[in-house]
């Protein structure tokens, strides 16, 4: 997880309007909203293309939006970001004592171990399915933990400007935000047959050939525990006699995404991605920002960080066009190579975004607090 936070939102409002309706945005207004706007957009424009072109989620239409959140909106390609975070801020790297060589160990055993199976289980009738559902949960796990991350972060910038502290039920029900998304997730994704058919095989069939341990129909009684969740959630979020608008809307949008990832995993997981990679980008921006202290003593100063995080995406990009029609095939193991290998960076990245992102560890919670604008 990580936040671009422009310096002049930082400071606490000079009048604290009494207003029912508070705008206390993470980044800025039009940050925010592009970050939610841009992946919903391109979703829905792309799932009319399939309707249009009597396509189901499995067509070209979304095939090529899923591209485009994983490669330009920064799904797959902002993983190399975490590495740019450690290399140019050595805080963060070394907030405890420990947390260097569990870093750098930690996240290349991960890199190597991955790169090792990939090559060992493909092809594989059995091994191959279960490895790739096995890094499906990974993604889901990571990409709902970042949510529960910003939405913390939409509560810390609505205190900075007078808004109430989150209630005990809002914390309760922020805990239970992602395992109760990933676990619904789960079991659709991996045992719950597709709509075309009863027990179709699920979204990820870990045992090819047999069809799914659960009934489509089980989705129905996925969807209401989530809408029930939903529901409590903004009871919860709308009790305030101030309520932060910004935060409700991205709440709104995110629990949309779960939910349309329990009733179509593969639009859901469209719209996940770009969400994800936007928000990435952002926070990896403010993380990167020089912090008062660091001005006028370091390289990579805040008109070059947006060029720099561009850069470093750039050859992941290149793995990204090498799938693209007549990419991978027409480059033989080159390609299928540079894609394991881009594809073990990403789950590199979870390793090392697990350890630096310990926020009950006091030190680390304190850098990244301080390079998120949010000083304790």
């Amino acid at each position: 997880m990580a936040a671009s936070l422009p310096a002049a939102s930082l400071a606490p409002a000079a009048v604290r309007s009494p207003a029912r309706l508070s705008y206390a945005w993470l980044f800025s207004p039009r940050a925010d909203l592009t970050m939610l706007l841009v992946p919903v957009l391109l979703t829905a424009i792309a799932f009319g293309a399939a309707l249009a072109l009597g396509q189901d989620a499995r067509g070209s239409a979304r095939n090529l939006a899923t591209w485009t959140a994983q490669f330009i909106l920064g799904n797959t390609t902002h993983v190399v970001l975490t590495f740019v975070l450690l290399a140019a801020r050595r805080d963060v790297l070394f907030a405890t004592r420990g947390q260097a060589p569990a870093v750098i160990l930690g996240s290349l055993g991960v890199f190597a171990g991955s790169l090792g199976l990939m090559h060992l289980v493909s092809g594989h009738t059995v091994f191959d399915p279960l490895y790739l559902a096995v890094v499906g949960i990974f993604a889901v796990h990571h990409t709902v933990s970042q949510v529960r991350g910003l939405w913390a972060l939409y509560g810390l910038r609505g205190g900075k400007l007078g808004l109430p502290p989150p209630s005990a039920r809002e914390r309760s029900l922020q805990k239970l935000f992602a395992p109760l998304a990933l676990l619904l997730i789960a079991v659709k994704w991996t045992l719950v047959g597709r709509m075309d058919a009863g027990f179709a095989p699920p979204f990820i069939n870990v045992n090819p050939g047999t069809p799914a341990v659960l009934p489509f129909a089980v989705t129905h009684g996925l969807v209401a525990v989530w809408l029930a969740f939903a529901a409590l959630l903004f009871h919860a979020l709308l009790a305030y006699p101030a309520v932060s608008v910004p935060k409700v809307l991205y709440l709104g949008v995110q629990t949309g995404v779960v939910a349309l990832e329990l009733v179509s995993p593969g639009w859901g997981m469209t719209l996940a991605g770009g969400l994800h990679g936007l928000e990435y980008a952002l926070l990896t921006r403010q993380m990167l920002a020089p912090t008062a202290a660091e001005r006028g003593r370091t390289r990579l100063v805040d008109a070059l960080i947006w060029p720099a995080m561009i850069a470093a995406m750039l050859p992941l990009l290149g793995v990204g066009l090498l799938m693209l029609p007549l990419g991978i095939g027409a480059l033989g193991r080159f390609g299928v190579w540079a894609t394991r290998i881009a594809s073990a960076l990403v789950l590199a990245h979870y390793c090392a975004d697990a350890l630096i992102y310990r926020f009950r560890i006091p030190e680390v919670r304190k850098v990244a607090m301080n390079r998120l604008g949010f000083a304790v």
